[in-house]
């Protein structure tokens, strides 16, 4: 029997207001906000099934190649 492993890889430039491509200036913050943090949240809960009372093991790391 095969186990099955469900991997959920977010990359936080995904919560980006706007098209940062292709880039013509530095990113900043007057140049690139952030999505507002209930808008992160309601995304992860209703489309990647993510819930506040079933929580999963996981880690989270700062650089790609930390993986």
């Amino acid at each position: 029997m095969h186990k099955i492993f469900r991997i959920l890889d977010v990359d936080l430039d995904f919560f980006i207001k706007g098209n940062s491509r292709p880039r013509k200036t530095e990113r900043g913050e007057n140049t690139h906000k952030p999505w507002d943090e209930v808008d992160v949240k309601n995304f992860l809960l209703r489309n990647c099934g993510l819930t506040k009372g079933k929580k999963i093991p996981g880690n989270y790391f700062i650089n790609h190649d930390e993986l």
